[in-house]
This record gives structure tokens, C-alpha cells and sequence, in this order.
């Protein structure tokens, strides 16, 4: 009797082990997965940022530590992550009321280190408290297996504590990118603290002043000049302001950019649009000043009011003049204007004129600055409805980079075309475009559909209805609009790196393309990217990577498009692949300084890897120093975790 009862009891034991051994490897990694995904730093996807600095008067000081070996193209460094002077990483705090803004309450409550403190510390994937769990659990079942009558019992137990601990070792956490998203919390302000006053506008250092409430204003070595480049860092840094302007650390920021604006004059004459686009730092430094503002003054409020006026009149001279009244592109605008059709730039739109130019109108028209100009949406909507058709290549679902009008007429444009890096568009023969489909350029489109149909949006809740076009925008432009976002982040999303999460230089090659000077064509008079006979091969870019994921984020933020795993990817892959340095010596690294279509400029795929001017920039140049901004701050308002969310 007591053998079969033995048997049977064997039998039960080897059934329940076969059935633990099945089931309880996926009910722990579910049980891990789950604690994991609570305690990760994203709790939420369009959550409001949180980012952890303490409030005090000061900006945040921040150290940085080494927490990978991860190499880069572009050095052996390792990846260092923000801390703060005690070993901790900036923590977390909620946020304040509003939609833009985030108010840090507590600096001990957050984010924390790999490893530091880590509610579910792991050794090897097995979670600390489930592992003490289960040696507690075959101490106890040897206990219970002393007695005779129990042994059966306790060799149960034993089994079962076993298959636990062997459950626990078996399933790792996605640790790693939990480590990789806690590791990038804040960069913004630790960017903004540390190149303020020092970033590079192609190979001069410039920078704006920085406001200390120590210390006073602190002037940099150079003074940022009234152009395209130092507007896109100002634009970032306000961006950043704007959004945790509510805590006293962030003051300094705008008041050196106060300090440097109230010296200088918006253009009211149109002609470059990079420049006119400068415009938009008035933008955050009317936000502060206004009645109600952070740093409400009179004075100031209407001084950069009148800049915004002067602006919107300079892309009022720009439309009367440099407007495109011939072709299929009637109606469009000239990036880089001239009133003669056989010099350089006639009758180009390039893909960064959207940013420059009709983004701006968009923000432009919802502060009211356009008031008394010939301006409206229509204007704003057709320099999309223009351009999209012919720089849009459905077969690689890529932008290239400039579109050409009247090319028998124009140098630049038969001269490019008898090099052959000019092809007439599928949609319409008369139109030309350029050969390759630059990182930037895509960029720098993505972001401008993005910053309009957030104009579009705000004036409709101001206003609470849509109309079939001016002065109101018009659903049926939104929804195009729309569309055209939708398509080119499905596209770049298909080019994002999969290894790194960045973007190439030229988006339609892998590192596989080349371009070895004195061999390949580019056009260009000189090289300045490679020594003589040098080859340079296409690499991951740092400012068509910051801009594409800005946009990314903030379209997703928005509603636009649902991309946002797109641009963790992508912020967590730049922070890695171009960040180094520490403290006043962070660092942005391989960015592109320029590239253009002009009469020794073809557009060509060498030329973009070894054209004269597009060395590559490891200095923090200020394209990429404004574009990281941007990403940065999409990124702490979209992914970083709330407080007790």
C-alpha cells in the first residue's frame, strides 16, 4: 500500500515539475516585464517631461560618468551620462500646470542610476527579492523534509524552489535599454550650461551671454552675429526655457538671450530666408516678457513685438519679390533669392526653405505680427502644395533635396544638369530637381510640417473653427498637410539605423557609398572634407539625426503622427553616438557644416561626402547645437516619466 502510495506520489511530483518547468519560466518573465515596465523611467508615452534638477537660483550644476564602452565612429570614448555631483542622476518631479511646462519640485525623487538604488536589483537577470523568496522557500522545505512524514512534502518544495530560482536566472530584463533611457535624462540644460557661451558657427567660436545669479552676465569670448546659425541655437535654447521656465534654474537662459536679442534688429527685407528664420527667437523672448510672462516688461514686450513685425514684412518683401510666376511651381518661394535668372539660386526651392520661411509665417500669423501685411495661410499652405509634388520621390518615400524652375534660363541649374546630377520630375517634365536626398534638408522639411500644423492647430483653438482658407487656415489644408508629415516620417522612420537609431548624411546609402577625391566629381573649385587623395564614405550624421528626431517626438506629442518609439530610438542613439565630453567641456560631434546646389556645388553623392563645404564639424557647431536642443526637450516632454505617474 505505502509503495503505491510512493509511486503515485513520484508520479505527482514528476507531473507538477514537468508543469513548473513549463510554466513558470513565462509567468516570471511576465511578473519581470511587468515590474520593469512600472519602474522604467517610461510610464506613459505622451506624458509630460520630467526632469529632475533641484529649483534653486543657480542653473543645475551637473557632473558626468562613464556607464558604457560604447564606441562610436567617431571616437573610442565612452558614453557619459548626466549626474549629479553625489552619484545620482538628475531626478524626476512632476509637473506644473500648463502644457508647456515643467516645474522641478524634488531633486531626491526619480530617475535613478543603473544599478543605484534600483527598487528590482538584478545579478544576471534574476530579481533580488524573488531570489531570496525562493532560498527562504527550500530552507524551509529541508526544515519540513526532516520530519519522516513529511519528506514527500519537503522534496516538493525543493522542487519547486529550485524551478523558481531557475525560472528567475532564466529571464533578463530588458535592462539595457531601461539603463540606455535613464541615461539620457537632461541633457538639455546640461548642453545649454555647458555652450552657451561657447559653440561654433562653422569654424569661428561665438555664443550668446549667460545670466548668473551670482555672477551677473557672463559675455562670451565672441558675440553670436544676426544669422541663420546663431538663430537656430537661440531657438533651441528658448525652446528648452520655454518649456521649464518655471523653475528658477532656467532664468539665466533667457535673460543672457534677453540681454543679446534687445541689440538686435529683425530684417524686414526678404532675400535668404535662412535669415529671415532668425525671426523666430523673438518668438520665446516675447513669451517671457509679455503681460503675465516669467519676465513680464513692458519695454521689452514691444521691442520684441515690433521685431516679429519686422519679420513678417521682410517674408511679405520676400513673397512680392522672389515669389516663382512661371511653371509648375508658381506660387513657390525662392530659398535664396535674385531678381536675375542666369546667377546662382534663381528660380531654387530648397527642402530647408520650409523651416525658414512658411513655419515661421505659421507662428508668425497666430501672435497676430502679420497684421497689415498681405500674408495668410493660403501663403503658408502653398509653399507645401508647391514643392511636394516635385522634391517627394514616392519609389524611395524621400525628399530631395532642391527643386529648379526655368532651367534654361538659370546657370546654376544647366549647369548642374550638364554634369548630370539633375533629372526633370515625373510630375511635371518642366521641373528639375536635384540627384540625392540630403539628411539635413529632410530634417529641416519634417520639422517644418510639424511646427505648422501645431500653428494650425493652436489658431483653431483660438479661434474655434476651421474656413475654407484666410484669414482662417482650412481643414482640407491640414488634412493634406497632415498626410505629407504622415508619408515622410513613415519614410525616414524606413532609414533610421537599426544598429544605433541615427541617420546617414545621405539617406538613400548605408556606409557602403564613397567618394575618394581627384576621382569623383563633385563640381566643387577645392575639397576641404579629406586630405588630398582621401576618401570619405557616408557616415551617421549628428544634425539630420537631432532634427529628424525632434520631429519625430514632437509630431507624435502632438497627435500628428504616432512615430514616438521612432524617436526614443533615435535621442537615445545621438545622446551615444555624438555626445562626449563632461561639465563645460560636453561636446556635439559629427555634424555636416553646410551643403547647397550652387554652379560648383552639384548635388552630386560625392559632393555631400567631399564638396568644399561640408567638412565634417566635431566642435559643436551651431546647426547641430540648436537641432539637439530641440530633440532633447521633445524628448524630457514626451518620454521622461512623471512623478508618481
Amino acid at each position: 500500500m505505502m509503495r503505491k502510495e510512493g509511486k503515485k506520489m513520484k508520479k505527482s511530483i514528476a507531473i507538477v515539475s514537468i508543469i513548473l518547468m513549463t510554466i513558470l519560466p513565462a509567468l516570471m518573465g511576465a511578473a519581470q516585464a511587468k515590474a520593469v515596465q512600472y519602474k522604467s523611467t517610461y510610464r506613459g508615452v505622451r506624458t509630460q517631461p520630467v526632469y529632475g534638477i533641484a529649483t534653486t537660483a543657480a542653473a543645475p550644476t551637473a557632473t558626468f560618468q562613464s556607464t558604457s564602452a560604447y564606441s562610436s565612429q567617431w571616437s573610442n570614448e565612452t558614453t557619459e551620462t548626466l549626474l549629479n555631483n553625489d552619484g545620482s542622476v538628475n531626478s524626476g518631479a512632476y509637473m506644473s500646470s500648463g502644457p508647456r511646462r515643467a516645474k522641478m519640485d524634488d531633486p531626491s525623487d526619480g530617475i535613478k542610476p543603473p544599478d543605484e538604488d534600483d527598487d528590482d536589483n538584478t545579478e544576471n537577470g534574476t530579481p533580488l527579492g524573488e531570489g531570496i523568496l525562493a532560498l527562504l522557500l527550500m530552507a524551509g522545505s529541508y526544515a519540513v523534509a526532516r520530519k519522516k512524514s513529511e519528506r514527500v512534502k519537503g522534496k516538493i518544495l525543493i522542487v519547486v524552489a529550485a524551478m523558481l530560482l531557475a525560472g528567475c536566472a532564466g529571464q533578463k530584463p530588458d535592462s539595457d535599454v531601461r539603463n540606455d533611457r535613464e541615461m539620457v535624462a537632461g541633457y538639455a540644460a546640461a548642453m545649454i550650461n555647458a555652450r552657451m557661451t561657447a559653440w561654433h558657427n562653422k569654424d569661428a567660436e561665438v555664443g550668446f551671454p549667460n545670466a548668473n545669479s551670482t555672477n551677473g552676465i557672463t559675455n562670451p569670448a565672441a558675440a553670436a552675429s544676426w544669422d541663420y546659425v546663431p538663430g537656430v541655437v537661440a531657438k533651441g535654447i528658448l525652446d528648452v526655457w520655454e518649456y521649464y521656465q518655471d523653475s528658477a534654474w532656467a532664468d539665466a537662459w533667457y535673460e543672457g538671450l534677453c540681454a543679446w536679442g534687445l541689440t538686435k534688429t529683425a530684417t524686414d527685407k526678404g532675400g535668404i530666408l535662412d535669415d529671415l528664420n532668425c525671426t523666430k527667437v523673438f518668438l520665446g523672448l516675447y513669451e517671457g516678457a509679455k503681460p503675465g510672462g516669467r519676465f513680464e516688461n513692458a519695454d521689452n514686450a514691444a521691442y520684441f513685438m515690433e521685431q516679429l513685425r519686422r519679420g513678417a514684412r521682410g517674408l511679405e518683401d520676400h513673397k512680392n519679390r522672389y515669389t516663382i510666376t512661371s511653371g509648375g511651381a508658381e506660387g513657390g518661394w525662392m530659398h535664396k533669392a535674385t531678381d536675375d535668372p542666369s546667377k546662382s539660386y534663381y528660380g531654387q526651392m530648397w527642402c530647408d526653405g520650409a523651416y525658414m520661411g512658411p513655419a515661421l509665417l505659421a507662428q508668425l500669423l497666430v501672435t497676430g505680427a502679420t497684421e497689415g501685411t498681405n500674408l495668410g495661410w493660403n501663403d503658408v499652405y502653398d509653399q507645401f502644395e508647391v514643392s511636394w509634388p516635385y522634391l517627394w520621390d514616392e519609389e524611395k518615400q524621400l525628399p530631395y533635396h532642391v527643386l529648379f524652375t526655368d532651367i534654361v534660363l538659370n546657370n546654376n541649374a544647366r549647369a548642374i544638369a550638364e554634369s548630370g546630377h539633375v533629372y526633370s520630375c515625373a510630375y511635371d517634365p518642366t521641373i528639375y530637381h536635384s540627384e540625392e536626398y540630403w539628411g539635413r534638408a529632410a530634417g529641416w522639411y519634417m520639422l517644418a510640417l510639424v511646427d505648422v500644423l501645431e500653428a494650425y492647430l493652436e489658431n483653431l483653438e483660438a479661434h474655434g473653427e476651421w474656413t475654407k482658407g484666410d484669414p482662417l487656415p482650412s481643414a482640407q489644408h491640414f488634412d493634406e498637410l497632415r498626410s505629407m508629415l504622415t508619408q515622410l516620417a513613415d519614410g525616414l522612420v524606413a532609414r533610421q539605423d537599426k544598429e544605433t537609431g541615427c541617420w546617414y548624411q545621405l539617406l538613400a546609402y548605408g556606409p557602403e557609398k564613397c567618394a575618394t577625391q581627384g576621382i569623383d566629381d563633385t563640381g566643387s573649385d577645392k575639397y576641404t572634407n579629406v586630405e588630398a587623395g582621401g576618401t570619405q564614405c557616408n557616415y551617421l550624421e549628428s544634425s539630420a539625426s537631432c532634427l529628424i528626431t525632434a520631429a519625430l517626438l514632437k509630431g507624435s506629442r502632438l497627435g500628428l503622427i504616432d512615430q514616438t518609439e521612432a524617436g526614443k530610438r533615435g535621442y537615445e542613439g545621438i545622446v551615444k553616438q555624438f555626445v562626449r565630453g563632461k561639465d563645460a567641456d560636453l561636446t556635439i560631434l559629427g555634424s555636416c557644416q553646410s551643403a547647397g546646389l550652387s554652379k560648383d556645388r552639384n548635388g552630386s553623392a560625392a559632393y555631400y561626402l567631399i564638396g568644399k563645404d561640408v567638412p565634417i564639424q566635431n566642435n559643436t557647431e551651431g546647426k547641430v547645437l540648436g537641432a539637439f536642443l530641440m530633440a532633447a526637450v521633445e524628448y524630457e516632454r514626451v518620454c521622461l516619466v512623471e512623478k508618481n505617474k
